[in-house]
């Protein structure tokens, strides 16, 4: 249910009740873009030949990440490194990029009505909006990568201050965090919120900015995954 007013923490908040929100407070939006998640393929897929050397390196990547909690494709980099048996293969493989082309156009109104629907499937919210005039403008996201604790959350605050000081929502995204802006920007600012996140690497998640570059605009989650809706947490 939607928070009649919201406080520093506001129970049973999805990122859907967020961006519901936000359109009723930003009325010059007349639709948003709903994207069907697709799911990434695995690294085995795409890198071959799949021999021992190569599972190998997966191994170790795997423990690295596990150890140092560090994104799986900067373990697998650093499993390559002053390796002799390093793989074209697996270094080559963090080179794909699953093109987000399955989108729902849909109205304010449409949105509302369907939002219980969206947050049982496999559904993001895509930051780019079109206004009445026909301009295109985005909401403010980041996808931070850093492990779920109060020390870890006033962090995650810290950084979205100092990278979008106009406020938005921290969403626990399950593992970790989602940001959302409460203010919507243009393109090129919206890019160039994407360039000073990754100085915040690996707090935020440069994979994912990575991608949302190459789009020109994001995507967060806003359905299930493991029986999890992300859930706001705090305002700033």
């Amino acid at each position: 249910m939607l928070c009649a007013q919201l406080q520093n923490i506001c129970y049973n908040m999805y990122t859907s009740h967020i961006i519901s929100q936000l359109l009723e407070s930003t009325p010059c939006i007349s639709s948003i873009n709903i994207v069907r998640l697709k799911t990434a393929s695995q690294i085995q897929d795409s890198c071959r030949p799949w021999n021992q050397k190569e599972k190998e390196i997966f191994k170790n990547a795997v423990l690295m990440r596990s150890n140092f909690k560090i994104p799986f494709w900067s373990s697998l980099m650093i499993s390559n490194m002053e390796n002799e048996n390093w793989s074209k293969s697996c270094i080559l493989a963090a080179n794909r990029h699953n093109k987000n082309d399955d989108y729902l156009v849909l109205s304010p109104k449409q949105f509302r009505l369907h939002i219980s629907d969206l947050e049982q499937s496999g559904y993001g919210i895509n930051s780019c909006v079109t206004l009445f005039d026909g301009s295109i403008r985005h909401i403010p996201m980041i996808d931070f990568h850093i492990g779920k604790s109060k020390i870890n959350e006033d962090i995650v605050c810290t950084v979205c201050k100092s990278l979008i000081p106009d406020g938005g929502y921290i969403i626990d995204s399950g593992n970790s965090y989602h940001f959302i802006g409460k203010k919507l920007i243009t393109t090129s600012q919206l890019l160039t919120l994407l360039a000073k996140s990754i100085l915040f690497t690996p707090i935020v998640d440069e994979i994912w900015v990575a991608h949302q570059i190459i789009e020109r605009s994001c995507t967060l989650r806003i359905g299930l995954k493991n029986g999890l809706l992300p859930t706001l947490i705090r305002t700033i």
